[in-house]
């Protein structure tokens, strides 16, 4: 009952926001506050019950170690959560992004290209973000979304918070897309503590700086060692090479009856529809500029280079 309380907040879309006019400090201010905001209310809420009013949670099958989780929600804390976007949470954001929009630019044509360059380059990087205002309303919104209790309040409130930047509700890019692409690779195995995960190179966050090597590097989530970086490479250049080999040896398929195409001669189907790729191209240069990304950001000299001469020769 004592102990502080803290909220740990590890939000990967808000590494893709700028950093200058503290977007993302004030994207983590306010969604923590937000959250702890509803804790401090839930247990105010807890106090206030009588002594054997409080709801406990009950066991499965009596014998069982286990508990169903108690996911009700009362009346009173929905209510109040409806309330602080409504009020105090609409307000500081109707400040700040107007204060964004006016720091940082509209993303109009004539401040597109200065606006471009205040978004950071990660390894996940695949949208043409150019709005910082417009970004940082879409990010938030999108986290408040996430409690169903209170969707149509931030509905409201990104309809508003948008006509204050001047973009429209249903416009293309007033839709939320995922700001990173993500390459998991597996089984990634620490050479200290032998322990093996699967390691999202363009999300994990437990990855950082090291200053001896200047360079960007992962570390084992176990014993906090560091990954072995040649490794990781090596795996990353088999993972090119076999989507690669994939690409040019992949089947054909009628775009009618999406048969696959047996005699090499043959032009049409049988059915008179034309043949097309299993993997598009458009597809398959998205996947390789994940991993040129990929290479650039964590200097992968040997990994850029393979990945480079793989997009010429296609």
């Amino acid at each position: 009952e004592g102990g502080r309380t803290e909220v740990e907040m590890k939000w990967n879309i808000c590494k893709y926001l700028p950093e200058a006019a503290s977007c993302q400090d004030i994207f983590r201010v306010l969604i923590a506050g937000h959250i702890h905001a509803l804790y401090a209310h839930s247990l105010e809420e807890r106090r206030s019950h009588a002594p054997g009013a409080t709801p406990i949670r009950r066991r499965v099958g009596g014998s069982q170690s286990q508990f169903t989780p108690d996911n009700t929600v009362t009346a009173s804390s929905v209510s109040f959560a409806q309330h602080r976007i409504e009020g105090e949470l609409s307000e500081k954001l109707f400040t700040i992004t107007q204060k964004i929009h006016q720091t940082l630019g509209s993303g109009d044509r004539s401040q597109r290209k200065n606006a471009s360059n205040v978004f950071p380059r990660l390894p996940g990087s695949h949208l043409p973000l150019c709005n910082p205002a417009l970004e940082f309303v879409k990010s938030i919104c999108k986290v408040l979304a996430l409690d169903s209790s209170t969707r149509h309040q931030v509905t409201k409130l990104r309809r508003d918070l948008l006509k204050l930047i001047g973009v429209r509700e249903f416009s293309l890019e007033a839709n939320f897309q995922d700001p990173c692409q993500s390459f998991v690779l597996p089984e990634v195995i620490c050479e200290f503590c032998n322990n093996c995960r699967d390691l999202d190179l363009c999300r994990d966050p437990y990855v950082a700086f090291d200053e001896a090597t200047n360079r960007t590097q992962w570390y084992c989530s176990h014993c906090s060692s560091p990954y072995n970086r040649d490794h990781i490479e090596q795996s990353l250049m088999d993972a090119v090479q076999r989507r690669s080999m994939s690409f040019v040896l992949q089947d054909l398929v009628c775009t009618k009856c999406r048969g696959v195409k047996e005699a090499n001669m043959t032009e049409y189907c049988s059915c008179a529809g034309q043949f097309t790729e299993t993997l598009s191209k458009e597809t398959f240069v998205e996947q390789m500029s994940t991993f040129q990304n990929i290479a650039r950001h964590y200097r992968m000299v040997l990994l850029e280079e393979t990945v480079s001469l793989i997009l010429q020769m296609n």
